[in-house]
């Protein structure tokens, strides 16, 4: 970033408007982001077989799309429930956000159910 060309704040002018426009897209209080399940408190309270049960309604179909997480659901159902009950996390993100950095260490599945990703390198841009 330019130096010279520092807001009051001490960032820069071009850092402050792609934070701005950042926040903008998000919206306040994820507004105008996809409304995911740990946006709705209540579901935080209900009896934790109704809300497993819950889970694996909505994830299982996700989980299953993955031919080795379909096999598994056949072999294994139980291990598979057991996946959307601890360790499925629903996100929504918006244009621009980063959902992982070049040469990290891949520490999860990433299962998009709508839009598009684009992936960046150094060298090329793919869709």
């Amino acid at each position: 970033p330019d130096s010279s060309s520092k807001g009051a704040g001490g960032i820069s002018v071009g850092l402050a408007t792609e934070i701005l426009t950042f926040i903008k897209r998000r919206g306040v209080g994820k507004a105008q982001s996809k409304l995911v399940s740990g946006d709705i408190k209540i579901l935080k309270v209900l009896p934790r077989a109704l809300r497993d049960n819950l889970l694996e309604e909505v994830s299982m179909p996700v989980l299953t799309s993955h031919p080795l997480l379909h096999y598994l659901s056949l072999t294994g159902y139980s291990e598979l429930a057991r996946l959307c009950h601890k360790a499925i996390k629903e996100s929504s993100v918006v244009h621009g956000e980063e959902i992982f950095h070049p040469n990290s260490a891949a520490d999860r599945f990433i299962f998009l159910m709508n839009g598009r990703l684009k992936y960046c390198s150094n060298t090329t841009d793919m869709e």
